[in-house]
């Protein structure tokens, strides 16, 4: 493993890391990479278990000096940067030292190879997120939908970026392995799924018609709102159907991603029947 050492907090390289912090993603015009963060070891470790392309890996210097060399992780990377603690302090968005973060760069996703490959799958699901704004929901969103095994999440213009540090960390991995079209038109995207004989169903908890079980051979795509105001009027326009999960009506309504975790365990059972 190939050791450099970086001493200014100026340099360009964690400037770059400094910009993922707040943004969550930035196009490097250097090189023409997007570039998406990794905290903690356990995150990397994950992204080189699935193939994701590292460009830097840094380290705090005592994480470091805390015999880095001997762990597991360190003898899969081909390098790594040191810099002191007090730098490594302005590279990373938890609330203590991870001791390790990481630059990947983005997979990118074709919406008509996500469908594609939707329809060849036992689940024939997919997420839509239509301006999804809490990191957390939509980490835990994405988290649900790998385990239930859905076909993929297109989410729309307008969302928190999927590859925000909250997001990753809350997805738990299941980011590298999701199918994700982020930053969607979402007319377009509906046209293209009608197209391929999808039906688009939008999640409204004020709905008449309750959720119910899908006819297995239909394929369906599950329309998910915003947090505070649900689905974009212009959006549910162009839904075949509009459904409710049904709850207790004292209730006021259902967080985001225990939504999607209902509908896509539903649909699991429906699949095992």
């Amino acid at each position: 493993m190939r050791v450099t050492e970086i001493i200014s907090p100026d340099n360009q390289r964690l400037k770059i890391i400094r910009s993922l912090t707040i943004s969550g993603g930035r196009k490097d015009q250097s090189d023409g990479e997007n570039l998406f963060l990794l905290e903690g070891p356990k995150l990397i470790q994950e992204a080189l278990n699935k193939k994701i392309e590292l460009i830097d890996v840094i380290v705090s210097q005592s994480y470091f000096s805390d015999d880095f060399g001997s762990h597991k992780l360190a003898q899969q990377l081909d390098g790594v940067t040191v810099v002191q603690d007090r730098i490594f302090k302005s590279l990373y968005t938890t609330d203590t030292s991870c001791g390790i973060i990481a630059t990947a760069v983005k997979k990118q996703r074709q919406l008509d190879d996500m469908i594609s490959n939707a329809l060849q799958s036992n689940t024939k699901v997919l997420l839509i997120g239509d301006n999804l704004q809490d990191p957390g929901n939509l980490g835990t969103i994405i988290r649900t939908a790998h385990a239930f095994q859905a076909g993929g999440m297109i989410i729309s213009q307008g969302s928190v970026d999927c590859y925000s540090p909250k997001v990753v960390r809350s997805s738990m991995g299941s980011i590298f392995s999701l199918a994700i079209v982020s930053k969607a038109d979402l007319k377009l995207a509906i046209s293209a799924l009608k197209a391929n004989r999808f039906r688009v169903i939008a999640l409204d908890g004020k709905a008449d018609k309750l959720f119910c079980k899908q006819p297995l051979r239909i394929a369906r795509a599950y329309i998910l709102g915003n947090e505070g105001h649900g689905i974009s009027s212009d959006i549910l326009d162009l839904v075949d159907e509009t459904v409710a999960i049904p709850i207790n009506p004292d209730c006021e309504s259902l967080n985001v991603a225990v939504a999607a975790g209902i509908i896509l365990a539903q649909e699991t059972v429906n699949n095992a029947q």
